[in-house]
This record gives C-alpha cells, sequence and structure tokens, in this order.
C-alpha cells in the first residue's frame, strides 16, 4: 500500500486534459442552438422537480409524520451521491488528485452520475474551464462578472448558483475533456447518465417499498431518497460557485475571489473548503488544518488504507506556507 506522498505536491494552473496551446485548440464552448435547447430543457427539469418533490414530502410528513426509515434512505442516498460528486467527479476525475483502481473508479463516476448533476464528462469539462478561467472572463459560472451594485451582485449570484446551468454557454469537452473521452468504460458511464440517473431514483423508490411497505412506502423512498435528496445536493455543489466564490475567509493566495466557509464543508463533504482547492487543486484534501472537517477528505484516507486508491499527492507545510497571505496585503484580482 502506497503512503502519502506528500513531498510530490503539484500545485498548477495548468489541469489535466486541458489544451491550453490556444493555435492549437478548440473554442472553449459548443455553439450548436438543437443542443443548447435540449440542454436548457435537462437543466430546468433538474431545478424544477425536486423542488416540488420536497414541497410534496413535507406536505405528506405533515399528514403521516416521518419515521426512521425515511431519514435513513434520505442520509445514505445523500451520503452516497455526495461521495460520488466530490470524491469522483471533483477529486479523482477532473483533477486526477489520486489513482483508483477500476472498479473503484466506475463505482464513483456511477454514484456521481445518479447525482443528477450532469453526465461525467460534461461535469468534468465544466469544471476544468472554471479552474482555468476562474472569476474571469470564460469562467462558466462566476458570480463576479456582472458589474457593480446590489443589483449587479444579485444578478450575478443568481447566475452563477442557478442560471448558468439553462441560460450558459455549453462547455466543450474536446478542449477541456480530451483525456476522459479517451477512455472507454468513462465513455459508455457518460453515454449511460440518464439511466444512472433513474437508478438513483428506482433504488431509494425500492428501498422505501420493501423496508416501509406497499405504494405508500414506495412514495416515501422516491420522495425522501430522491427529491428531497436531489434539492438538498443540488444546492450544496451550487452554492460552491455562488456563495464561496462571494463569501469567505482567504488564508492562500489565488487569483480568483475563492473562499473558505466551515458551514459550507459540511453538507458538500468538504467543498467549502474552496480557497484552499483553489490554492492547491492537485490536492485529494481539501481540508488542510486538523479542524478543517472534510468528509470527502476521511474517505479518500479510508479507500487509500483499504487499497482502492494510490498516489496521493498533499501539498507540503512549505508549499502551504510560500502561498498563505501576508496579512498586510490584498488579495490578487
Amino acid at each position: 500500500m502506497n503512503t502519502i506522498e506528500s513531498t510530490q505536491a503539484a500545485v498548477s494552473s495548468r489541469q489535466p486534459g486541458i489544451d491550453i496551446n490556444t493555435e492549437a485548440t478548440p473554442s472553449v464552448s459548443i455553439q450548436d442552438e438543437k443542443l443548447q435547447r435540449t440542454q436548457r430543457r435537462l437543466a430546468l427539469t433538474m431545478i424544477l422537480a425536486p423542488p416540488v418533490g420536497l414541497a410534496l414530502a413535507i406536505a405528506l410528513a405533515v399528514n403521516t409524520g416521518i419515521t426512521f426509515a425515511e431519514v435513513t434512505i434520505f442520509l445514505v442516498m445523500y451520503a452516497l451521491t455526495t461521495i460520488g460528486v466530490t470524491v469522483g467527479f471533483h477529486r479523482h476525475f477532473a483533477h486526477r488528485s489520486y489513482q483508483a483502481r477500476q472498479g473503484v473508479r466506475i463505482g464513483l463516476a456511477i454514484l456521481g452520475s445518479m447525482a443528477i448533476q450532469g453526465p461525467l464528462i460534461f461535469w468534468v469539462a465544466t469544471h476544468r474551464r472554471h479552474h482555468l478561467f476562474s472569476d474571469r472572463e470564460g469562467d462558466p459560472h462566476s458570480p463576479n462578472l456582472h458589474g457593480e451594485g446590489l443589483k449587479a451582485w444579485l444578478e450575478g449570484f443568481w447566475y452563477a448558483h442557478i442560471r448558468w446551468l439553462y441560460a450558459g454557454e455549453i462547455t466543450n469537452s474536446v478542449r477541456f475533456a480530451k483525456d476522459l473521452r479517451r477512455d472507454k468504460a468513462i465513455v459508455w458511464i457518460n453515454n449511460a447518465y440518464p439511466y444512472l440517473a433513474i437508478l438513483g431514483l428506482v433504488l431509494p423508490t425500492l428501498a422505501g417499498a420493501l423496508w416501509i411497505g406497499g405504494w405508500m412506502g414506495a412514495m416515501k423512498g422516491f420522495l425522501w431518497g430522491g427529491m428531497v435528496r436531489l434539492f438538498v445536493v443540488h444546492h450544496a455543489f451550487w452554492s460552491i460557485g455562488s456563495i464561496a466564490h462571494t463569501f469567505g475567509s482567504q488564508p492562500y493566495r489565488t487569483k480568483d475571489y475563492s473562499g473558505n466557509n466551515y458551514w459550507l464543508a459540511i453538507p458538500n463533504f468538504g467543498e467549502g473548503w474552496h480557497n484552499n482547492h483553489h490554492a492547491f487543486p492537485s490536492s485529494p484534501f481539501f481540508g488542510l488544518e486538523w479542524w478543517q472537517l472534510d468528509i470527502g477528505g476521511l474517505v479518500i484516507r479510508i479507500l487509500h488504507r483499504l487499497g482502492g486508491i494510490t498516489h496521493l499527492v498533499s501539498p507540503t507545510p512549505e508549499q502551504k506556507a510560500s502561498k498563505r497571505k501576508h496579512p498586510t496585503l490584498k488579495q490578487p484580482r
């Protein structure tokens, strides 16, 4: 079993799978009206359906109450799909911050797809583009590109949190995720996204039917493990683009507005340590201090001990010290 290779930390603005040779690379986005219309419809469904399910779940709970079974189904589905996004989609596939055995990679890709945050290659391409242009023109979901004043701030916040999903550009995966497009297993999972998204709703429905019983049990499982879970997962991760690029502490120098938010790091399993992440994008651990709760990082350590993942790369104390902001300096923009 490999040890954590902290002395080999790579802190680079160049992200894996991105071709930044501007003379030879395609556009950052795809200009296809038909594809954009399809993306808009899917995004609106993803945005609007969970709140409806949440309202139905609350109404049902008022009438019949809520039991340990519904809470457990919600928590299990929430934990699994959140791990799929932060440990899989983000830390492994987007940043390649560790290597994983094929079974682990496929498992994480499936769990992340069940979170219904978009197909894997789309998600990775969008995120890598975000890092390349963070809070500058070209960033697909920055809240800081809409002018000055309260109105502009509100517009930017809404755009970064939700509007970019249905009104933004579609990032070109040929430029930003060409490594994943060459991986047959990942392409298969990417293409199976609609079925995996449905699987993420079928599993809690079946769990409710078997545990609680009957059609009412199936309905409760679908609502709590499906719709309510999606609502919370979506907003926990969407808040990174909106809240974590607007508020939060900035212990490290970066060229953007990324900030650390302790309370935000809890629901998204460590993603709230966003300034840490932008300072050291190749680190599998977002919580860089002992007191910074990073559930995703804990899962990675467990998988590492079990032999499922290898080659962890973490910033050294010297690298962290070199990027710490001087208390009298302002954050460069």
